[in-house]
């Protein structure tokens, strides 16, 4: 078995190479360099080499390089033509992932339906109650800078004697 990295080139990835990595070297990485390596360590698998990443929905095309002499192909996907030239790669299709979310309703009025955004059923809900002391400082201070550029208080007076 050749001992050189194997590298990943993809159109999802501007065609830059990625080195493979096994899944224990993976676990291996996030390991403090002053830990030991626990023992469970060992259960990873350090054969069959990984790449992920998060891929935009549609089609993708791909080959693998070992070393500077090696190009080759997977086996476990369709090679196809690349773009009407005489160039084969392995292609795969990335399905977008479409599901409901809880925080959208619909409210039926008449004839239309109108989404309602619900922030208490968003992300945003932990956010609101967490940030809310040292967000309100800094959007009262940023609210005062705003008005400070403006004319409204020169044109608007507050006390009785200009007016």
């Amino acid at each position: 078995m050749n001992s050189e990295p194997i590298y990943f080139v993809s159109s999802c990835n501007d065609w830059l190479p990625v080195m493979m990595k096994t899944k224990r070297v993976l676990n291996l990485e996030k390991i403090q360099m002053a830990e030991a390596a626990p023992p469970s360590i060992l259960q990873f698998d350090n054969i069959n080499l990984t790449y992920a990443n998060f891929v935009a929905p549609g089609p993708h095309y791909f080959y693998f390089v070992q070393g500077k002499n090696r190009v080759f192909l997977s086996p476990n996907y369709p090679t196809v033509r690349f773009k009407e030239t005489n160039v084969f790669l392995n292609r795969v299709v990335i399905k977008p992932k479409i599901h409901e979310f809880e925080s959208v309703f619909t409210l039926k009025e008449g004839l239309e339906d109108e989404e309602l955004f619900l922030i208490d059923h968003s992300v945003f809900a932990k956010y609101e109650v967490e940030q809310m002391p040292q967000r309100t400082r800094l959007l009262r201070k940023c609210f005062d800078t705003d008005i400070s550029f403006g004319k409204l208080s020169r044109v608007c007076k507050n006390n009785e004697a200009e007016m």
